[in-house]
């Protein structure tokens, strides 16, 4: 056995086996000079101009040295090499030089014209091609740039790279010989001899720089063991072999303990990569062995397109290099004559486009050998035209996966393992927009280039590789209209996304998550629909914990996971409609499916919910509550829509009061407000509850009534309003019947904007609350309630209206009425026992006032009060006041009213001349009050202010108009002669101690202007008894009066003032 090769490290392989003689035959014939000229040191990151520029120095210097001989000039790069002979070309194009590119992309014509003989210096400018591969005649001098492309395969990306790397001393040895061979020669380095002499000796093996799958799957088949232990000579890295069986094991040549398959066996009996025999194997079964056997033997065959792209564009597919090649040979076995192929035919077809008949005629080798050998693969498949390029490319994925990759960008794409790749400008591919191709080969030179491209479909990579696929399920859901649980899939080949949102039925891939998304969606969401009757009844169960919630504001129900719990539990394994209809039906019902509350519920539901209605009836009207627990919300709290004649037909306060449990909450959050905790709070609420049971007012002013009545205790309503939450008052929305909303507010902390016609109006509805307490007089006092307040209802109302019975005047006849106030229900009644009184003492009473006779002395001073037509009038109206007292007792018993009549018949007689003395006195002291004060105001108008003159303006008419008004009580007037004598003083004062009278005034108007509204019942005398005391307390300050008294008064009004509203 002769082992030969030009760069072999000898030693090596003479000690493997058994220090074998090593003959060595120098190519030389002659003595070659080296020398050294340094210019560059690209791997130190230099660029490759100083290497082009240092090529450019050294032909210069051997052209002018006047030497003859042809130069021959290593370069790394094809581009490098056109770069070099541009330059050269453009400084030698007058010298008669012939410069010669020489690269593995040449043409076969301009590759011949270097073993041509010329007249004149030939310079050739080659790659490493020049190295080994073809010798060329006649050189002499040799410029080494010290550079090459060096392919690797690198397992890490799964790609080869070809990098320009540093040359070894072997390979540089070898390219100075090639100007040694027809005489002596001189070799010009452009590195330094310490560069050289650091350079390994020999190249790095091809067995550490190639993809192994193909020498571990030819060691599996010939049984030399595993790689890993395998005695290499020089061992390749154990990345390097993992790597080489994980290709086999993609490509199911092997299994996974790394032993070879029948699959395998086969593909190891053709001398083929893997990736190609594995791809013949699957022609046979798709029924495209031909269309893969030419282009297996084409991908075998360097660079068989690589120079004719112009003149064999016809060829080219343009979705598809492969089936260029296809094309290719299509072409060429049709245009040969009789069928039968001759050297001449093929020489004319090469030279007609530019081919290399050399290249051809390898690819045709190539396809005998693979034909002979894939004989036992043909099938007797038959495949429609229309389906070739589909199973064409189906095959090739098959062994070129690995080079599957998407478009990110214009002639860019992602690969699996070697992120960004470049279309190769050669390919047919080259300027369109395929998203999805597959690469021969992916080598890196100054970018990651993708070589021999195809379009191909992400479904046949699914289609072939399942297994190897990564399946994802995204955003599973309930679909109502399938009753299933559908997904948006997403399918993944190394890394690579094959499939987005594609809808999948998920139980069929994933049950378990199936099962829960129905359970969730179909079920707890209830997206199932209304056919099943327990979703109804637990959707009613949830609502009803949900309404519980709103109207205690607190939390209850537990949470939509303990329903799937009870769901997913009862059950078990579900994941579609069907399936929940075939167990319903195993169970007989659906009946075992019904949730009760308290299953659903963190905690026992409080009694306290029975006091929360769902609806009122105000007025013979429905009125819904709607509860909302939603704090900082505007309508927080409970909400009532009300019409709008409802609105009208009851009072303003009425809805402060129309939701029970709010004011029971209300008077137990002002408890806690005002009082803190105390003891016994349950009685104290307990007695405000029936102390309030009918309402007759604002919720604060009736509350701060109560509390002083029964503890003595009082509070500021303006601020214990705004202190109130606002949820605690129920929120009024106003529709009119067409449903548009007129006006929403929350009273008392906010007005209505709509008017409001309550008091005063007897509406229909009122008609019918007070109908039960209505009619004629029928002279029975005892349980009639007079002026007491009574509740009023209306069919099934929760909170009554208060109303006021009383009597009631009708013409000639009496009548009990109820009213909506206190004060009208007083005045009506004062009217009415009046007129039951003087029909009682009607005889006697008509003698008196009969013969009223004002003397003329004292009619001509009360002339001056009042006009003459008034004055019989007026000694009529007091009189009767004066016989009639009502103002200490209204009557409203029987026994009541029987001693006003009979006090009533005793004063009678002589009345009406105590009357017409009283009006004399009380008109002689306002003739002298105002004597004086026109006396003063013409004497003092400019010295007093303004604002004492109008105030004496003012009490002068007020005093006036005591005397002549009808609604005055006679106790007022008879104490109007003391009231007029302190108002001369008071007239005095302001005129001539105008300090001393605002210091008095002040003290006044601080129960005249601040005093509360009296009590409800006898309130007309109240208020007159009230401006009595008042009076009064004026005439102590104004007068000398003991100072005992004054303190007596002060203290009255004081007491007075507190006086709750």
């Amino acid at each position: 056995m002769i082992i030969s090769s030009a760069t072999l490290n000898t030693k090596l392989f003479s000690r493997a086996f058994n220090n074998a003689p090593v003959i060595t035959i120098s190519g030389r014939l002659y003595p070659v000079e080296i020398r050294y000229s340094p210019v560059i040191e690209l791997w130190k990151g230099q660029s490759m101009d100083s290497c082009i520029d240092g090529v450019i120095a050294s032909v210069s210097d051997i052209v002018t040295g006047k030497e003859p001989g042809d130069i021959l000039i290593f370069l790394p790069t094809i581009e490098d090499v056109a770069e070099t002979v541009q330059r050269l070309e453009g400084i030698y194009k007058y010298d008669g030089f012939r410069i010669l590119p020489l690269h593995s992309r040449i043409s076969p014509v301009k590759q011949s014209e270097i073993f041509k003989h010329f007249d004149t210096r030939k310079i050739v400018v080659a790659t490493n091609i020049a190295e080994t591969s073809i010798t060329v005649p006649g050189i002499r001098f040799v410029i080494d740039s010290g550079l090459a492309r060096m392919l690797s395969y690198d397992p890490g990306v799964g790609f080869s790279r070809m990098p320009i790397a540093r040359i070894s001393r072997s390979s540089a040895e070898q390219r100075a010989g090639r100007c040694g061979r027809v005489s002596g020669g001189i070799c010009i380095r452009l590195y330094s001899e310490q560069d050289f002499l650091s350079r390994p000796l020999f190249s790095t093996p091809e067995l550490r720089r190639a993809n192994l799958s193909g020498v571990i799957l030819r060691m599996l088949h010939f049984g030399l063991g595993d790689a890993f232990k395998f005695p290499f000579l020089q061992h390749p890295s154990p990345k390097s072999i993992y790597d080489g069986y994980r290709r086999l094991r993609e490509l199911g040549a092997v299994d996974k303990r790394n032993n070879l398959t029948a699959l395998g066996f086969k593909m190891a009996r053709m001398p083929l990569d893997p990736p190609l025999s594995r791809m013949l194997l699957d022609a046979g079964d798709r029924g495209v062995l031909r269309e893969m056997l030419i282009i297996a033997a084409a991908l075998s065959t360097t660079d068989l397109f690589g120079y004719g792209k112009e003149k064999t564009a016809a060829f080219r597919h343009r979705g598809s290099d492969f089936m260029g090649f296809v094309n290719l040979w299509d072409a060429f076995h049709g245009s040969i004559v009789n069928g039968k192929q001759s050297n001449s035919s093929l020489r004319n077809f090469c030279e007609k486009y530019n081919l290399s008949r050399l290249k051809m005629r390898e690819w045709f080798d190539a396809h005998r050998q693979l034909q002979k050998l894939c004989k036992p693969l043909h099938r007797d498949v038959q495949v429609q035209k229309k389906d070739v390029y589909d199973a064409v490319h189906k095959c090739l994925l098959v062994g070129l996966f690995h080079g599957i990759a998407v478009r990110v960008d214009s002639g860019v794409y992602h690969g699996i393992h070697s992120g960004q790749i470049h279309l190769f400008p050669a390919s047919a591919l080259f300027g369109t927009s395929h998203q999805w191709v597959l690469f021969h080969e992916i080598v890196e030179t100054s970018k990651i280039y993708g070589h021999i491209a195809a379009e191909i479909k992400p479904r046949w990579i699914e289609e072939i590789f399942r297994k190897q696929c990564h399946y994802n399920w995204n955003d599973p859901f309930y679909d109502p209209e399938t009753g299933t649980v559908l997904a948006y899939e997403e399918v993944l080949f190394h890394g690579l996304q094959l499939v987005k949102n594609r809808v999948i039925t998920l139980n069929v891939r994933d049950r378990k998550t199936a099962h829960e998304v129905f359970i969730h969606d179909a079920l707890v969401k209830e997206l199932i629909g209304d056919r099943y009757r327990f979703v109804n009844v637990n959707r009613v169960c949830r609502n009803t914990i949900t309404s519980y919630e709103q109207k205690l504001r607190m939390p209850l129900y537990a949470g939509d996971p303990v329903l799937f719990d009870i769901y997913d539990e009862l059950l078990p394994g579900v994941t579609s409609e069907k399936e929940l209809c075939d167990t319903i039906r195993n169970h007989g019902n659906d009946s075992f499916l019904f949730v009760k509350i308290r299953e659903l519920c963190i905690c026992d539901i409080p009694d306290e919910i029975t006091d929360y209605p769902d609806t009122l009836t105000i007025a013979g009207e429905r009125v819904p509550v709607v509860y909302n627990y939603c704090p900082g919300k505007d309508y927080d709290g409970v909400t009532l829509v009300i019409s709008e004649i409802l609105f009208r037909s009851v009072p303003i306060y009425y809805w402060e009061w129309a939701v029970p449990v709010l004011w029971k909450n209300r008077v137990q959050w002002v408890i806690d407000y005002l009082l803190g905790e105390i003891p016994d709070k349950t009685d104290v609420l307990n007695r405000i509850y029936d102390a309030v049971a009918v309402p007759d007012g604002h919720f604060t002013d009736v509350l701060n009534s109560v509390m002083s009545k029964l503890f003595d205790f009082g509070f500021d309503t303006e601020q214990i309003i705004k202190n109130i939450p606002s949820w605690l008052w129920a929120d009024i929305e106003i529709r009119d019947v067409q449903g548009i909303v007129l006006d929403r507010c929350r009273p008392p902390r906010e007005r209505f904007a709509l008017p409001h016609t309550w008091y005063g109006i007897r509406s229909s509805l009122w008609e019918q609350c007070a109908a039960p307490y209505e009619g004629d007089f029928d002279g029975v006092w005892e349980d009639k309630n007079f002026l007491k307040r009574i509740p009023l209802y209306n069919s099934r109302q929760a909170v009554p209206f208060c109303g006021y019975p009383a009597l009631y005047r009708n013409l000639n006849s009496v009548q009990t009425r109820v009213f909506q106030s206190p004060s009208e229900a007083y005045d009506s009644h004062r009217d009415a026992v009046q007129y039951l009184v003087e029909q009682k003492i009607a005889e006697p009473l008509a003698w008196e006032l009969e013969n009223v006779q004002v003397p003329p002395n004292i009619k001509s001073n009360i002339l001056k009060v009042i006009d003459e037509e008034g004055i019989d009038d007026l000694i009529v109206n007091l009189s009767l006041k004066k016989i009639i007292d009502l103002s200490q007792v209204l009557p409203c018993r029987l026994s009541e009213f029987e001693s006003v009549v009979s006090d009533a018949s005793k004063k009678i007689d002589g009345m009406t001349e105590q009357i017409i003395h009283l009006v004399d006195t009380v008109s002689d002291h306002f003739c002298k009050c105002r004597a004086l004060f026109r006396k003063r105001l013409e004497r003092h108008r400019y010295e007093t202010s303004p604002n004492i003159r109008a105030e004496l303006e003012r009490m002068f008419e007020s005093y006036r108009e005591a005397i002549t008004a009808d609604h005055v009580p006679i106790h007022f007037l008879e104490n109007m002669p003391e009231f007029l004598q302190c108002f001369y003083r008071v007239i005095e004062t302001g005129f001539l101690e105008p300090g001393r009278y605002r210091e008095r005034m002040n003290a006044v108007a601080v129960y005249t202007e601040n005093l509360p509204p009296v009590g409800q019942i006898n309130r007309y005398f109240e208020e007159w008894n009230t401006r009595c005391m008042v009076e009064s307390f004026k005439c102590s300050l104004f007068t000398e009066v003991p100072g005992n008294v004054n303190h007596l008064l002060t203290k009255q009004l004081n007491q007075l003032k507190k006086r709750p509203e």
